[in-house]
């Protein structure tokens, strides 16, 4: 995040400069859904492709 030129990452970081609260919102935002997102999947796989992991819940 700190040392990119484009996306999301970059988006957050360049308006933190010039203060736009609401992009910084919007883009963190947007990385909380995209890591509950991946960590569904992974859940998921796991669940569906590993029956050797305990099934705790």
């Amino acid at each position: 995040m700190v040392a990119a030129t484009s996306g999301i990452g970059w988006m957050v970081l360049d308006a933190s400069k010039f203060l736009r609260s609401d992009v910084i919102f919007v883009g963190i935002t947007i990385m909380g859904l995209v890591a509950i997102a991946i960590d569904a999947v992974i859940r998921w796989i796991e669940k569906t492709q590993l029956p050797w992991i305990g099934r705790d819940t």
